[in-house]
């Protein structure tokens, strides 16, 4: 049995298990802030409250992307002209491909993969030698990644292409993404600044 015939059916395939992990993990990180957000609205800045309600609701976004907003859950026929830009004719904005310009390479490729680069390796570089750019992040309540876990997630984006032959393994790097996720979000550089006894200035 080939490797994509061995994983594809229960773990890498569209609604499989891989998929829904994704969700649960992405369902927990949106449950962590928003619940920072109504924790610490009264002692924490506007700004650090709507970052939070921001982050949180970008991953409620990735659980509406992963399951194509229900749509096959509910049953739910992709309109003719969605079908048109849709390269798998479903109720999804990554799969949008426009002008011959792919959603899912430049904006969930690309700049997602450059948004990452920024945001663990140049922002917890800048934060850790200049203070004002530490103030900034914690008054914004961003979680700092530590060095261990941005190194971590260079595997991630590397390895399921190298070693899976199938399409799919994109599913296999979004779920480890997605604990490293967690990692970064629960155990941050900067987690005290989530701690209600923490008093910035």
């Amino acid at each position: 049995m080939s490797r994509r015939t061995c994983w594809s059916p229960y773990y890498l395939a569209e609604d499989g298990f891989l998929e829904w992990l994704t969700v649960v993990i992405f369902a927990f990180l949106a449950g962590v802030c928003f619940w920072r957000a109504v924790r610490l609205r009264r002692i924490r800045s506007v700004s650090f409250v709507l970052v939070s309600v921001f982050l949180g609701s970008a991953f409620v976004f990735g659980i509406g992307e992963e399951l194509s907003w229900g749509q096959r859950i509910f049953g739910i026929e992709t309109p003719e002209l969605l079908k048109q830009y849709n390269k798998q004719q479903e109720l999804t904005i990554h799969n949008l491909k426009v002008g011959g310009i792919s959603f899912n390479q430049v904006l969930f490729g690309w700049l997602l993969m450059l948004g990452l680069a920024i945001y663990l390796f140049a922002l917890p570089w800048l934060a850790g030698r200049h203070e004002q750019v530490r103030g900034w992040v914690d008054h914004l309540g961003l979680p700092l990644a530590t060095r261990v876990q941005a190194l971590a997630f260079l595997p991630v984006i590397i390895l399921p292409k190298q070693l899976m032959a199938s399409v799919e393994s994109d599913e296999l790097a979004e779920v480890c993404a997605a604990m490293l996720l967690v990692a970064v979000f629960c155990y941050a550089r900067n987690a005290d600044i989530f701690s209600p006894a923490r008093r910035l200035g």
